[in-house]
């Protein structure tokens, strides 16, 4: 039996973009740097088609986020070596890893095992976090004119209410009404300082080798022949807008209107 690395998808904006088979853009990158050593993967899932990967500009909120691979035909001991030799000391991803074998037990990217109810724990809360957001992305909003509700870090909680306005310049949020007290407090502050938005990616192309992101080797921010890697994205769903601390896109920050 060939080795293999089976990878979890996981899709928190099931209620707006449904039976979809979504991954991270960090286990993307994983199943990268799984092909380029030549270990065999499977992404599961119980819907099929498109692979669509999930964006998030600002990666705070997903830090948490578990990240689950079951093995076949390999050890925990080889692939706890792997992901030490390979991946960088200060990638979180390795934190966020959830590593099952055959006979069903769980260990971390060092090889100690988890306790089952760690598991449960875990894995419940990110249900309930795709439930919450389900409700949220749904929600009426309080004001007429304003449909379309800002989140807080890329979380299921809405702490305003905007418009968008799509300009050849790019997306704008214009207006917003901010609704929660604290979340206005830290803006005036500038502890929030601009906007992200969160949704899936259904086209990309890879500036080094010009084919699609998610079939090449290459990652971005890596230098190939003295050239940094840049992912294109040609295709793209939104699914919400959120405040955060700082905004990937420097031109994405809030003006507070006088009055």
């Amino acid at each position: 039996m060939n080795q293999k690395v089976i990878i979890g998808a996981y899709n928190p904006y099931e209620s707006k973009f449904p039976s979809r088979k979504v991954i991270s853009r960090d286990e993307l990158h994983l199943i990268k740097t799984l092909r380029e050593h030549g270990i065999d993967y499977e992404i599961k899932s119980e819907h099929k088609g498109k692979l669509y990967i999930l964006s998030q500009k600002n990666f705070e909120s997903l830090l948490t986020d578990p990240i689950f691979l079951t093995l076949y035909s390999i050890t925990i001991g080889v692939i706890v070596g792997f992901i030490n030799d390979v991946l960088k000391p200060n990638d979180n991803l390795k934190e966020r890893l959830l590593i099952k074998n055959k006979d069903g037990e769980t260990f971390d990217y060092e090889g100690n095992k988890i306790d089952k109810e760690v598991i449960e724990f875990v894995t419940d809360k990110m249900l309930s976090k795709q439930n919450y957001f389900s409700q949220t992305i749904s929600r009426e909003s309080p004001f007429k004119d304003l449909s379309i509700p800002v989140h807080l870090e890329h979380t299921p909680e809405i702490v305003g209410w905007c418009n968008l306005n799509i300009k050849k310049e790019g997306l704008f949020v214009n207006p917003m009404k901010v609704t929660c007290s604290n979340t206005w407090g830290r803006i005036k502050n500038q502890e929030l300082k601009g906007f992200s938005i969160g949704g899936l990616i259904y086209g990309s192309k890879c500036s080094i080798c010009e084919s699609d992101y998610v079939e090449c080797n290459h990652q971005t921010s890596n230098i190939y022949d003295g050239q940094q890697c840049i992912c294109q994205i040609t295709g793209f769903d939104l699914a919400e807008i959120s405040i955060v601390k700082d905004p990937a896109n420097s031109l994405a920050t809030i003006n507070i209107a006088r009055g």
